[in-house]
């Protein structure tokens, strides 16, 4: 309270008032003069300016000073300079122009390799699509893989489950396949809802397109279940290699916030070979000595395009 007096008592006594009296003064003179004479009316316009240039100051400066407007001034340089909201609510088109603006190559780099900016303008465009695609978490696999003695060939059952995520404009369909040859395997969709419900997709009722290549199937779930913004996947899957050995893989196609992968193996299969097909992320391989059971791991975000691939055996 003795602050804002005091800033009062100035405000009103040295500026304000001062500017007051050159007005008043300008305007009563004015009124009492000669209008013919042209450099004492010059002399009465100076102090009227004058007048109204300290009173408009006066006020700029009692704002100024106030505790409420240099609170709110802080507030804005701090969303700038530190919070960076004005970048945040900047559209799409906006962000990729300042980013293309502030993530360019040096001139040594363009001197090197002169299409560099190319690959710039690429990794900025993939970073400001993440809002457009559907992003999973927590994805994990459990496989046992078997031998099937009537057809004498290795086959797997496995269980699939994530957590989906919706992009800004909905869920994308979910797309499962085999490769075109492949007529015995089987998958079951299930999507769990927040609220506790649960539509499954049995692999009798859904309907398989082939390309040369693959039989592919894909579920839209995004006019169904929209208004949620989560959902739990799960897919329930067999499938059958051609021979007494499997090639078991997995490929990221979706953004992944950590993945889990384990596969046991019976009936006298073993595990030859693993890889993991991954650039600057932490995989975490634990193989038992027996070679018939594996855990791959990555507590990190996995790109698309990430993925891994064993090979399963009986002996020959």
């Amino acid at each position: 309270m003795k602050k804002a007096w005091v800033m009062f008592k100035t405000f009103f006594v040295n500026y304000f008032w001062i500017g007051i009296m050159l007005i008043l003064f300008s305007i009563i003179i004015g009124q009492n003069i000669d209008n013919t004479s042209t450099y004492l009316l010059l002399v009465i316009k100076l102090f009227e300016t004058v007048g109204i240039a300290i009173v408009v100051a006066a006020l700029f400066s009692f704002t100024f000073e106030s505790m409420s407007f240099q609170d709110k001034m802080q507030d804005i340089v701090e969303n700038i300079v530190l919070k960076r909201t004005f970048l945040s609510n900047l559209a799409n088109e906006k962000k990729k122009e300042a980013l293309h603006s502030l993530l360019q190559p040096t001139e040594q780099e363009i001197k090197k390799y002169s299409n560099i900016e190319d690959y710039y303008n690429y990794y900025i465009d993939e970073t400001l699509n993440v809002s457009k695609k559907n992003v999973r978490s927590n994805y994990n696999i459990n496989v046992k893989a078997k031998y099937d003695k009537g057809t004498s060939r290795v086959y797997t059952e496995g269980i699939y489950s994530y957590r989906l995520y919706p992009s800004d404009n909905g869920y994308t369909n979910i797309t499962v396949g085999f490769l075109k040859d492949d007529k015995d395997s089987t998958v079951d969709v299930i999507v769990n809802l927040p609220d506790g419900e649960r539509k499954k997709f049995e692999n009798k009722d859904l309907t398989f397109k082939e390309d040369d290549i693959a039989r592919e199937t894909e579920i839209e779930i995004n006019e169904l279940y929209k208004e949620h913004d989560h959902l739990d996947i799960e897919l329930r899957v067999t499938e059958y290699g051609f021979n007494h050995w499997m090639n078991i893989f997995f490929k990221a196609e979706q953004a992944t916030d950590g993945f889990k992968f384990t596969l046991y193996c019976d009936d006298e299969i073993s595990i030859k070979t693993h890889n993991v097909f991954d650039v600057g992320h932490k995989y975490h391989i634990d193989l038992n000595n027996d070679k018939n059971e594996i855990h791959i791991g990555c507590h990190q975000w996995i790109n698309e395009g990430a993925g891994i691939l064993i090979i399963a055996s009986k002996p020959e």
